[in-house]
């Protein structure tokens, strides 16, 4: 069954349900196909859960199948009320949360004395960041460590709601917004006005390969002059593009507008000559930044370059050693916040593609 044909049923709450065959860990005697009820919903902070509740295991894929269709067909004639017990159970299943991270950023200091404190939501998929404040580092220090005691003393909630309130008095977020709310993404996902060439150049609906770059990470960078997505207020637009292809073949990719455009000629966008200057030297960074204050004259809507979400969904990580007052590894105790209980050794930081 393909991913659209999946039944899924929306409860009054905003979660949404769904039948799922699971298959087995690996192959082997007595390997099972598991049919499990799923229920997935987004807190009030903005973070996403998953809870399962298995309602049976079948030697072959076919009869595992064939118990979904029977709990799809209750679930998409009668809802919630045809799955009877099973509905009320898979609500007091635990969530498969992932663990949670606050740190400060950059950990070298390299902006002088300025610094942001994320707080990061760890699964065994992706990475989440959520900005918290941005100041000083010795207050994005204190912040941080802040953060760590109120985990400590109340967990995840009070940990979720200190960042929370701290995000909204500091400005990051409005009042009543969920903390981790997707960055502001603009894209085009549909009509991608670009085909790839060989590296992953871009080249544009005439043909005209466009100045780009590749960083380590498989992403490319591009700016470009594009047909404004709303074209009631300017016709054109300069945008900034980043592409990346998966391993499974797709291709994941996002965009944001740079400055508004009267006219399709790349002339009037005085930046272009500046921006692909940066990323033709490889600085991808630079070249960001560079957009992000353009856009921001303009009033558009570009992150901060270190607030861009990775393409990526997968997230990678590097050991990071540092040596504690008993000459036992631990993290630079200055850069980085452990929250205790959360990450096992040999600790680990994430590390996402720009």
């Amino acid at each position: 069954m393909s991913d659209t044909d999946t039944v899924r049923h929306t409860a009054e709450d905003g979660s949404v349900y769904a039948v799922e065959v699971v298959p087995p860990e690996r192959d082997g005697y007595g390997a099972q196909y598991g049919v499990e009820l799923v229920r997935a919903s987004t807190d009030r902070y903005g973070l996403e859960h998953e809870q399962r509740l298995r309602l049976g295991a079948y030697a072959s894929w076919g009869s595992a199948e064939e118990h979904q269709q029977e709990v799809e067909a209750v679930l998409e004639k009668d809802g919630l009320d045809g799955l009877g017990e099973d509905a009320r159970r898979v609500a007091q299943m635990p969530y498969l949360d992932g663990q949670y991270l606050a740190l400060v950023f950059p950990t070298d200091g390299s902006t002088g004395d300025s610094a942001k404190v994320h707080l990061l939501y760890l699964t065994g998929e992706q990475v989440t960041a959520a900005l918290v404040a941005d100041g000083r580092t010795e207050d994005m220090e204190n912040l941080c460590g802040q953060l760590d005691r109120a985990w400590v003393e109340g967990g995840n909630e009070r940990l979720l709601d200190t960042a929370q309130h701290e995000a909204e008095v500091r400005g990051q977020v409005a009042p009543g917004t969920p903390l981790f709310d997707a960055v502001p993404n603009t894209n085009l996902p549909d009509d991608l006005p670009f085909t790839f060439g060989e590296g992953m150049q871009p080249f544009d609906a005439q043909g005209i390969g466009q100045a780009y770059h590749v960083d380590g990470g498989g992403t490319a960078h591009w700016f470009a002059v594009v047909e404004n997505p709303e074209p009631e207020r300017v016709p054109y637009e300069l945008r900034y593009f980043r592409a990346m292809e998966m391993r499974d073949g797709t291709l994941n990719q996002d965009s944001y507008p740079v400055m508004p455009l009267a006219d399709d000629d790349p002339g009037l966008a005085w930046p272009l000559p500046g921006l692909e200057m940066y990323l033709q030297k490889g600085d991808v960074y630079m070249a960001q930044q560079f957009a992000h204050d353009v856009a921001d004259h303009h009033g558009q809507a570009f992150p901060d370059p270190l607030d861009l979400p990775a393409l990526n969904p997968e997230p990678e990580y590097y050991f990071g050693y540092g040596v504690g007052p008993n000459n036992e590894p631990s993290l630079e105790k200055e850069r980085y916040s452990l929250i205790f209980g959360r990450l096992s050794p040999p600790w680990l930081h994430p590390s996402s593609h720009r």
